[in-house]
């Protein structure tokens, strides 16, 4: 029997209430630490599903105003390895004229990652839209 092992049971012996009260408090720390981990991927979680909501699930977003970065975006544009967004505030109606909201309006070059798809599908095509719940 290690030398650890002696100190660790003879004070077992002589204070029993301590130990249990040790051996208590680090399972509470150790479940504690659990939750908190637990919890902060939680929060990691929302976060990427706020930032996906804002930004689009892009790997990166550039800007730029020079002549130079605008031929770069440009001939990433024609070639779809980049997605332009124009983001501007507007309104949209309804076909019939009955519905009309104002918000914010994006318009992008490609196909859309932006927001989280609730139900249907992410617009693919030129002409169709995306509403987010508060617009619907």
């Amino acid at each position: 029997m290690s030398i650890r092992t002696r100190v660790a049971l003879g004070a077992a012996r002589n204070a029993p209430g301590t130990a249990v009260l040790l051996l208590l408090m680090t399972a509470v720390l150790s479940l504690g630490s659990f939750l908190l981990l637990g919890g902060s991927q939680r929060y990691l979680d929302a976060v990427e599903d706020g930032a996906a909501s804002t930004f689009g699930d892009y790997g990166y977003q550039f800007g730029g105003g020079d002549d130079a970065s605008r031929a770069v975006f440009e001939g990433g544009t024609d070639t779809g390895e980049f997605t332009a967004v124009v983001t501007a505030h507007g309104a949209i109606g309804s076909v019939d004229g009955g519905r009309a909201t104002t918000g914010t309006v994006r318009e992008l070059s490609g196909a859309s990652r932006f927001g989280q798809v609730i139900q249907g599908r992410r617009p693919a095509a030129p002409g169709e839209v995306s509403l987010s719940t508060a617009t619907a």
